[in-house]
């Protein structure tokens, strides 16, 4: 045993070890330091996050359910990164221990030289890993990502999780190092005679196939204007049944890029589709961990389109692109002298006055209570911009006719407790329409929406307090300024729209696209180590290949297929799954909700010119000149 753990060391990079496994022995611990710096910065994170108080609209359960969602998501690709370097090189050790196991090695023994390989140069890049945390809490600290201020004394794993980060890594590495040795003789005698993949079973598409028939009923059945909760069964066994079939296709995916490779004209095409059927699982190993990430982060900006749809985010949102708005109350004597003063302040840019109706039921709060706005359409486009639907001619509903009872609506003038009725009106319940934004609805706080022409209101009005809404430049300023000019009356109090639910929903979106970027780099560089490994791999071949008379441009096109093409394809697919079951979870909901194409697109097109410059590096590592110890080793 003493004997494998020293050939172990000797291959890792002692000195018997060529340049090709002093390079394999480097990226291994390139592998493990990346690995190690991101979970031990994640981890840290997610426990200086755990300690907070101040997370606004989410729950402490939410949080954790968030932070740990994270966590598993930044986690399942650095898992990918280190089965990669652990099967570096992979056809090459395992050929050359299946032939120590033909010359009477023992299966353990070559595990363990396998183990021993791999592991001290994962164990070398996890201490590297650790050290260069360290030096990056500090860095952390003063750079504020994702909008977020972290204390130094709290930015730091657990003892748990550096355990586990520490041990994790380079277990993951030697694990898989040791795991193509474990085979009989026969198996042995495959390896060394380069014994072809089988073609990988026809079960790896039943979720893919579960996933997209219960996303496509959930798509179909749901229904914005009704309760949906019948469909969250089928819902989410769609959403997890479309993530791990986005997992067990990638074989069955690669498969099918490798034959259809195959079948082409084109030399390049056909060598390329050979290589691919030839180890189609070591390709997959490398499209996986990138497919699993880019299906987490397409799904996830699905969830944050629901939130960035809400009304409370929309009117909040609206502070800091079209204007700040201001709502006020005076009453109906001195609505017009009310706006006149608003409008003469310099930060005002324009105001309008809404006269407010109520159902008599809102003096008890009674569950047929309906609040109404008397406008123009004008007037909504004024303080509003645009507003798609808004007709001069009939009441609209904003929310909906909820709990109405009978064929009319009764409206009296709102008025403070004791003041008498002066008058009412009585009209025919609207149709149940939802022409205007409900931003616009959550704005004025009403459910009705009344043109100023419908008959029987002009008597009302003019005893009827008004909202004056006024719009000023973006920004969050508004408010003290107001506070400045507006020292009396009491006429002219007025609020503004709350911002908590605005910086949650802004600071999770941030939080998706640093998750992507950090999965979208580990994948790639997942994609690259491996690859890179295959074609300096398989230099003495490209070498043989070069002296049977095949020209360097076609062995250069022949690695741009094989590199680019599953990779590019499998960007696509996770992509589009992701975006399948993101538009599951935003129809399920009672409003329905577009996919946000062009962000979906921006992570496509990003993910596909990344791939595109790994395929690039592939290609340059697979363009060797004709050496004689490459001649010799083919």
């Amino acid at each position: 045993m003493i004997a494998a753990v020293r050939l172990g060391l000797r291959l890792a990079g002692g000195g018997a070890a060529t340049a090709g496994s002093r390079l394999r022995s480097g990226m291994v611990a390139l592998t493990g330091a990346v690995g190690t710096l991101l979970m031990l910065g994640v981890l840290a994170i997610a426990h200086s996050e755990a300690g907070r108080s101040d997370h606004g609209l989410v729950s402490s359960h939410g949080m954790s359910l968030l932070l740990a969602t994270v966590v598993v998501t930044v986690a399942l690709p650095v898992l990918v990164l280190a089965a990669t370097a652990g099967r570096l090189a992979a056809s090459m050790r395992d050929r050359r221990l299946a032939n120590l196991r033909l010359l009477g090695m023992t299966g353990a023994r070559t595990r363990v030289v396998a183990a021993v390989e791999t592991g001290t140069a994962a164990a070398v890049g996890t201490l590297a890993g650790w050290v260069l945390f360290l030096l990056a809490r500090p860095v952390l600290v003063a750079w504020h990502p994702v909008g977020r201020h972290w204390d130094l004394s709290t930015l730091s794993p657990t003892a748990a999780g550096y355990a586990v980060v520490l041990v994790a890594v380079p277990a993951a590495v030697t694990l898989v190092s040791a795991s193509p040795s474990r085979g009989g003789g026969a198996d042995a005698l495959a390896q060394a005679r380069r014994a072809a993949d089988r073609r990988p079973p026809m079960w790896r598409l039943v979720p893919l196939v579960l996933g997209a028939a219960l996303a496509a009923y959930v798509l179909l059945a749901a229904d914005p204007r009704r309760s949906n909760e019948a469909l969250i069964p089928f819902m989410f066994t769609g959403i997890v049944a479309l993530g791990l079939g986005a997992v067990l296709v990638v074989p069955s995916f690669v498969r099918l890029v490798a034959d259809a490779l195959v079948r082409g004209r084109s030399p390049a095409a056909v060598i390329a589709g050979r290589r691919l059927q030839d180890q189609p699982a070591a390709t997959s190993r490398l499209v996986a961990g990138l497919l699993i990430g880019l299906f987490v982060v397409t799904g996830a900006r699905a969830v944050v389109v629901a939130f960035e749809q809400t009304p409370q985010y929309q009117a909040a949102a609206r502070l800091q692109t079209t204007g700040q708005i201001a709502n006020g109350w005076t009453s109906a004597t001195r609505a017009d002298a009310a706006r006149e003063r608003w409008g003469r302040f310099p930060f005002i840019r324009t105001t309008a006055t809404f006269p407010q109706l109520s159902s008599p039921t809102c003096q008890q709060d009674g569950p047929t209570c309906v609040r109404a706005v008397v406008g123009t359409c004008a007037d909504l486009a004024r303080v509003f911009g645009p507003v798609p639907g808004c007709r001069e001619d009939e009441p609209a509903w904003l929310w909906g006719p909820y709990g109405q009872a009978g064929p009319t609506i009764r409206l009296t003038s709102e008025r403070p407790t004791g003041e008498p009725d002066r008058g009412a009106a009585s009209l025919a319940v609207p149709a149940p329409t939802y022409r205007l934004p409900a931003a616009v609805a959550d704005e004025l706080e009403t459910d009705l929406f009344l043109p100023r022409s419908t008959p029987g209101l002009q008597p009302l009005l003019v005893h009827t307090p008004a909202q004056l809404v006024a719009v000023g430049k973006p920004g969050v300023d508004l408010g003290a300024a107001l506070d400045r000019r507006l020292t009396e009356p009491p006429d002219f109090s007025y609020s503004l729209p709350d911002t908590s639910y605005y910086d949650f929903v802004a600071g999770l979106r941030e939080l998706v696209w640093a998750v992507a970027t950090v999965v979208l780099s580990i994948g790639l560089l997942a994609f690259a180590v491996g690859a890179i490994d295959r074609a300096l791999s398989r230099r003495p071949e490209l070498v043989s290949l070069q002296l049977a008379g095949v020209s360097p441009r076609l062995l250069r096109r022949t690695q741009w297929l094989e590199a680019a093409l599953p990779l590019g394809a499998g960007v696509v697919l996770a992509v589009g799954l992701g975006a399948l079951a993101g538009a599951t979870y935003l129809a399920f909901g009672n409003e329905a909700h577009a996919i946000p194409w062009p962000q979906t697109l921006t992570l496509a097109g990003v993910s596909l010119g990344a791939s595109v410059v790994v395929a690039a590096l592939t290609v340059i590592a697979a363009s060797p000149r004709i050496r004689p110890d490459l001649i010799r080793a083919e």
